[in-house]
C-alpha cells in the first residue's frame, strides 16, 4: 500500500465523543466528478492500487456511463482490473440505494459498489449529443453535479452517524455545474458540502512536508481584504482554526501567517492590511494559547530554508497558499474539508479536461486521497 500523508480529522464534539471517533469510517463513498475530464481514470488507478479492508466497502458514484463516448472502455477498464472486488449495483430506486449504504456501514466486506448515476427522463429528453472525454459540457456539468448531489442524500437519508462515512470527490468544474443549470450559485465541493450539513468549513490542503490554509477560497483578489475582515473575525470560524492548529500532526514545527501584501505592506507604504487585519488575528490566536509567528512575507516564507521551520502555513488568499503548495508537494497533496460532521478529501489537481482518455493521468494524489478517507479515524492524531 502507498504511503499516507498524516491524517486530520475535525470533529466538535466532547473527548469522550472523539475517542470513539478514532476510528476508520465502515464505508467511503467517492463521487465521479466531471466524466469529460480524468476522474474516471483516476479513481480507476486509485481503487486498483489501494487493498479495501474486510472492515470497509467503497460505493463509487459512476456517472461516465451515460452518454460519455469513450465511457465503454473506461467501465470494462474498470470491471478488469478490479475483477470479483467490484459489483455493480442493481438499484432502481433512491431507497433502494439509501438501503444499501445503510447495510454496508453497518456490514462492510471490503467490496467496491458501482452506483451508476442516473439522469431523469426531462433530462435524457435534451441531450442532443454524447458528451466526450477532453470536451467539458452541460451534460458533463449536470453528471458532476448529479454525483455530489447523491452522495449527500445518501449520507443524509441513511441516518447514520456521520462519522460511519467518509467522502471522496473527485474534480469538477465550478463553469460546467453552473451552465448545467442545476445549480446557479454553486461555489465548488467546498462550499457546498458546508451549505448542505450546515457547517462552518475551511479548506486544508496537506502534504507530507507542510500544510496549507487559505483563509479566503474562491474570490476575487479586489475582494480579498473584505473577505479577510469578514472571516478572521468569525469567532467560529477562530475555534475551528485553533482546533486544528492544535492536532498533534501540526506540533513540533511552527504555525505560519502570510501576510496580504507584498513584503507585509513595507510598513504600510503598500498597503495597511498587515496592521488593521492580521495582526489583531494574530493576537486574539496568541491570547488563545496558539503559537503562531507572522505576518511574513511570502515571496521569503516558501523558500526551504524558512519553510522548513513550518508544519502549517495560513495564506491570505487562494493562490499565494496554492501555488508553492502544488509546486513543492507534487501529486502527494490531498484537500480535506475540515469543519465536516465527516471526512472529506480530494486530490489536490483539477479536471484536466487535456488529458482526459489518454490514460496518462498521474493518480497519486486520488490514491492518497482515498488513503485518507479510509483511514482517518484510526487515532493517529
Amino acid at each position: 500500500m502507498p504511503n499516507t500523508t498524516e491524517i486530520i480529522y475535525q470533529s466538535n464534539e466532547s473527548s469522550e465523543k472523539k475517542k470513539h471517533l478514532n476510528k476508520a469510517p465502515s464505508l467511503v463513498i467517492i463521487t465521479g466528478g466531471d466524466p469529460a475530464g480524468i476522474s474516471a481514470e483516476v479513481i480507476r488507478k486509485s481503487l486498483v492500487a489501494t487493498p479495501i479492508p474486510a472492515t470497509q466497502s467503497i460505493v463509487y458514484l459512476y456517472n461516465a456511463g451515460i452518454a460519455v463516448d469513450g465511457s465503454d472502455q473506461e467501465l470494462n477498464l474498470l470491471k478488469s482490473q478490479l475483477g470479483r472486488r467490484l459489483v455493480v449495483a442493481s438499484t432502481q430506486s433512491i431507497e433502494q440505494e439509501t438501503d444499501l449504504v445503510i447495510k454496508l456501514a453497518k456490514n462492510p466486506n471490503g467490496r467496491i459498489y458501482l452506483l451508476p448515476i442516473q439522469l431523469q427522463p426531462e433530462s435524457k429528453a435534451k441531450i442532443e449529443s454524447k458528451a466526450s472525454f477532453g470536451k467539458p459540457s452541460e451534460l458533463s456539468g449536470r453528471l458532476a453535479f448529479l454525483a455530489l448531489e447523491k452522495a449527500c442524500t445518501l449520507i443524509k437519508q441513511s441516518g447514520l452517524e456521520p462519522n460511519r462515512f467518509s467522502l471522496v470527490t473527485a474534480p469538477l468544474s465550478k463553469e460546467w455545474v453552473i451552465r448545467s443549470g442545476l445549480y446557479q450559485n454553486f461555489s465548488g465541493h467546498t462550499g457546498y458540502l458546508a451549505e448542505q450539513f450546515d457547517s462552518e468549513v475551511l479548506m486544508l490542503m496537506h502534504g507530507r512536508s507542510f500544510s496549507v490554509v487559505p483563509l479566503t477560497e474562491h474570490v476575487a483578489l479586489a475582494e480579498v481584504t473584505s473577505a479577510l475582515q469578514k472571516r478572521l473575525s468569525s469567532k467560529k470560524f477562530q475555534s475551528l482554526l485553533i482546533d486544528l492548529c492544535n492536532r498533534p500532526v501540526f506540533q513540533g514545527k511552527g504555525v505560519a501567517l502570510c501576510g496580504v501584501n507584498p513584503h507585509c505592506g513595507e510598513g504600510g507604504l503598500i498597503g495597511d492590511e498587515e496592521s488593521t487585519i492580521l495582526e489583531p488575528f494574530l493576537n486574539k490566536l496568541v491570547d488563545q494559547n496558539l503559537s503562531i509567528t507572522g505576518p511574513l512575507s511570502a515571496d521569503t516564507l516558501f523558500m526551504a530554508q524558512q519553510l522548513k521551520q513550518y508544519r502549517l502555513v495560513l495564506a491570505c488568499y487562494h493562490d499565494q497558499g496554492l501555488i508553492p503548495f502544488k509546486a513543492l508537494e507534487g501529486e502527494s497533496g490531498v484537500n480535506v474539508t475540515i469543519g465536516l460532521p465527516f471526512l472529506r478529501t480530494s486530490p489536490d489537481h483539477g479536471t484536466a479536461f487535456d488529458l482526459a482518455g489518454k490514460e496518462s493521468a498521474n493518480a497519486e494524489s486520488m490514491t492518497q486521497a482515498l488513503l485518507t478517507a479510509m483511514s482517518a479515524n484510526r487515532g493517529e492524531l
